[in-house]
Order: C-alpha cells, then sequence, then structure tokens
C-alpha cells in the first residue's frame, strides 16, 4: 500500500463523537482544594489533592483548570508527597487570577491528567 493510501484508510475510519467527548474529558482529573496559602498580596501557595495518583518529575508543569478557564502552573511540590502545589502570582485583571484568588479549602479544580515539561 502506498504511503498516501495508508493515511487515507486511516483517515477513513469513523469516530463515534460520544466516545471522542468522553476520552477528553477523562484527560482531566478533579482536585480538591486542601489549602491555599496567602504569602503576601499578589503571591499564594495552592495545595490540591487530585482524586487519583498523579505522578510527575520535579520541574514539571500541568495544566489547571476552574470555571471552563485553564492556564499552564509549574508543580512545586514534590514527587513523593501525593499532593500537587502550585505558587501562584496575582496578575491584575487577569481571567484565572480572579478564579485562583476566590478558592477555598474543599472547593473542587481540575487538572489535566498528565504533567509536561
Amino acid at each position: 500500500m502506498a504511503k498516501h493510501d495508508k493515511h487515507r484508510a486511516l483517515g477513513s475510519e469513523t469516530e463515534n463523537p460520544t466516545q471522542t467527548k468522553t476520552a477528553k474529558k477523562e484527560k482531566w482529573l478533579p482536585a480538591e482544594v486542601i489549602d491555599r496559602r496567602d504569602l503576601n498580596e499578589t503571591l499564594l501557595l495552592l495545595t490540591v489533592r487530585p482524586t487519583q495518583t498523579f505522578p510527575f518529575q520535579p520541574g514539571q508543569y500541568v495544566k489547571v483548570g476552574i470555571d471552563g478557564v485553564k492556564r499552564r502552573y509549574s508543580i512545586v511540590s514534590a514527587p513523593h508527597e501525593g499532593i500537587l502545589e502550585f505558587c501562584i502570582e496575582r496578575v491584575p485583571g487577569g481571567e484565572m487570577t480572579a478564579r485562583v484568588w476566590t478558592l477555598q479549602r474543599g472547593d473542587m479544580i481540575t487538572v489535566r491528567a498528565k504533567s509536561k515539561g
């Protein structure tokens, strides 16, 4: 089979839209806010616990979602701790900042199921 025929054959497979949406949703994990510490007026330390084990390496980042807004944050906790900590700087007028600064212990956010970096 020629190379372009192989691509055409692969592209001819139809996907079930429901399965595709479900698969995308599974890429995000719920995470509970277990601590939020204001370090000063423009910096806070947010600690969350994902509902599933979340393996990562030091220096990696993960996408965080709150109310449909998503941003990447570097993970500042150690992999063996079982939590994710983020040191977040306030961005005046920032769409995500407005949401992060209202979070309290017990609130739920989402984290991408895979870290990167």
